[in-house]
């Protein structure tokens, strides 16, 4: 290795001893059996693409480059696909590394480059999705790669100009709000000839061209993206939107089910039947209608979404980068985005100020793609991974402000420096101090790490792990179904209960999978009436019909059913053992709902569980049955008054 490629040799040699220490540590905890949900979208593709099944309906729900580049893997068992794409995304990491420096140093200087790349190497986020099943490595690489195409294109003979364009046709592909770019590129490229451009634009044509045709085979039109354009406008811009993801009401956050449900929640709405493109249409309609109605709420949500574009939180998309910082110390020292944004600010100021580098045509590419990227983002709603591809740009300024700053001071130039410390403090202080609007803490993450505890049977630490996820927001159905699955590890059933119960309160596309888990529970325990009058899943309820029928053929007549399962009730109860006596006390009555002294039993049992409006219809149903008994009569008024 000659001198001149040393000091980046070592810069990469540290970038890919630091991913590759993060990525083992990583597979060997908890928080990577946190399975994103878009993972399990782009692994079923690339399962399809494997198989040749080109008319694969997730064609039109995921961007489907990253889907062709893990098929190979996905024919692999799980735990060796995810190392080998781990390892393959490593590698591409490693290109981004490169590239960052390249840019940087035929931008600014050798300096620059080297600084940039550092950088970049330490950056914690980049160094975390290495790990994850989700396209933001490549997505990375994909954009610091236009920008270098770019630069090259204009130098080179003209067929580099396609090989721009198909550079950049591929990030549109991967990441479609990219696509802005286009202009970027045409503009940067307007005055180095007519044919540069045309091969440009075949470039990105022919990369596009496959994924039309199949778009237009396939009945949808001729845009080869993905149906979901207009319902992430609207997420991102609506009167409940937060700038961050958010909920829409009646459409399934999962990305497998979000378009369908997303289409029906749009047929609804507009009252007729709309199909995946129209019902796309609509929601852009809504949002922009929103937007035309209240155009100060739109401009205070977009400055905000600005905000967040320039702030050190990594805002989590199902995988979450901060959860994982706090449990892996690798990531302790890596770098934050505050931390970069500070010297990206004062790299940028300094470009400005000197009338070289603010005249160089590579400096307003840079700053061009990443201004224009960036406000691509802000257009729709904020996250980690949608950010991301910026980060090359930001190294590279950030790299050109450490470069600068050092110069300054080390010549003295103190007024300079100043202005320097001055850009750099309050950069900081906007992009790292807590202001109310960025007070958050995230419980998703908490529940999803719950459960990957529970499913390496470590019940009490994934308990742990929903009661802080509770602490930050109690009203979420996901904590009180995060606790219900702790305690039936555990065996408390009637525990697992009385959550799932507390769930169904919480409305939203989450409750039928509360309902299901409920009705599962109930059938757990015998109670085949109360688990089929609670789901609304008509294969499972297919499944408890026949488990009930199968009961009652195998089981001895109802009469003596009912009489064992009430002496066991009453049993339990002589035991104190509440919730043993109410589920056995509930079987009686499913047995035989007119024996008096199981309602009775049954009310008693749940006065001392505190289930006081449960009590009373036991209570209330013992007194129909027989309204001379004493003790219904006294079972009612004690619990019936206390509702």
């Amino acid at each position: 290795m000659t001198a001149k490629l040393r000091p980046i040799g070592a810069v990469v040699l540290l970038a890919a001893a630091v991913r590759i220490a993060f990525v083992v540590s990583f597979l060997r905890d908890p928080v990577s059996d946190i399975v994103p949900q878009d993972m399990v979208a782009y692994t079923e593709l690339g399962r399809a693409i494997s198989s040749f099944d080109l008319d694969h309906r997730l064609f039109d729900y995921v961007n489907a480059p990253y889907a062709f580049v893990i098929a190979p893997f996905t024919l692999l068992s799980p735990a060796m696909a995810t190392g080998a794409v781990a390892a393959l995304q490593v590698v591409l990491d490693l290109v981004a590394v490169v590239l960052v420096g390249w840019v940087g140093g035929r931008t600014f200087g050798p300096r620059t480059g080297l600084a940039a790349a550092l950088l970049y190497a330490l950056y914690g986020a980049a160094v975390y999705y290495t790990a994850i099943v989700l396209p933001v490595t490549l997505s990375i690489v994909a954009f610091i790669g236009a920008v270098a195409a770019l630069m090259v294109c204009r130098e080179r003979s003209p067929r580099w100009a396609m090989w721009a364009g198909a550079v950049l046709g591929a990030l549109v592909l991967i990441r479609p709000n990219a696509a802005p770019l286009a202009g970027v590129a045409t503009w940067w490229l307007w005055t180095a000839g007519a044919r540069r451009l045309a091969l440009f634009g075949a470039g990105i044509a022919l990369v596009l061209a496959p994924f039309t045709a199949r778009s237009l085979a396939t009945g949808h039109g001729l845009s080869p993206f993905p149906v979901n354009g207009g319902l992430n406008f609207y997420i991102g811009n609506n009167p409940e939107a937060i700038g961050t993801y958010m909920h829409v009401e009646n459409v399934d956050d999962r990305p497998m089910y979000q378009i369908v449900t997303s289409v029906e929640e749009a047929s609804r709405r507009a009252g007729r039947t709309l199909d995946e493109r129209t019902a796309s249409a609509f929601w852009l309609e809504e949002a922009l209608h929103w937007m035309g109605r209240e155009p100060a709420a739109a401009l205070r949500l977009l400055l905000l979404k600005v905000a967040w574009l320039l702030r050190t939180e990594e805002v989590s998309l199902n995988a979450s980068y901060p959860l994982a910082r706090e449990r892996l110390a690798i990531l302790a020292p890596t770098l934050t985005f505050g931390m970069l944004v500070p010297l990206a600010c004062w790299g940028l100021v300094a470009a400005l100020l000197s009338r070289e580098t603010r005249r160089d045509p590579n400096v307003r590419l840079l700053v061009a793609m990443a201004v224009v990227f960036a406000a691509s983002v802000a257009a729709f709603f904020i996250s980690d991974r949608y950010r991301i591809p910026i980060a090359g740009p930001v190294a590279v300024l950030a790299g050109h402000g450490l470069v600068t700053l050092t110069a300054v001071v080390r010549n003295r130039r103190t007024r300079l420096a100043a202005a320097g410390l001055a850009v750099m403090a309050a950069a900081a202080l906007g992009a790292n101090y807590r202001f109310p609007p960025f007070r958050f803490e995230e419980p998703m993450p908490r529940f999803s790490l719950a459960a990957a505890y529970f499913e390496r049977g470590r019940a009490d630490e994934g308990l742990a792990q929903c009661e802080v996820g509770l602490a930050i927001a109690d009203d979420l159905p996901q904590g009180h179904h995060c606790r219900a699955a702790g305690y039936l590890m555990k065996g408390d059933v009637f525990g697992a209960e009385t959550e799932l119960r507390a769930a169904l309160l919480r409305l939203g596309a989450f409750k039928t999978t509360v309902r299901a888990d409920l009705a599962t529970l109930y059938a757990r325990v015998g109670l085949f009436e109360d688990a089929l009058r609670v789901t609304d899943d008509e294969g499972q309820r297919a499944q408890l019909q026949q488990a009930y029928a199968e009961q009652n053929r195998n089981a001895p007549d109802r009469a003596s059913r009912a009489e064992t399962e009430s002496a066991a009730g009453a049993a339990a109860a002589a035991a104190r053992r509440f919730t043993d006596a109410r589920y056995a006390y509930k079987r009686a009555l499913q047995a035989d709902p007119k024996r008096v002294a199981a309602w009775r039993g049954l009310a008693r049992a749940c006065g001392e569980l505190e289930l006081v409006e449960e009590g009373c219809e036991a209570a209330s149903q013992a007194v129909w049955l027989a309204a001379d008994d004493a003790d219904a009569r006294a079972e009612q008024s004690r619990l019936c008054g206390r509702r």
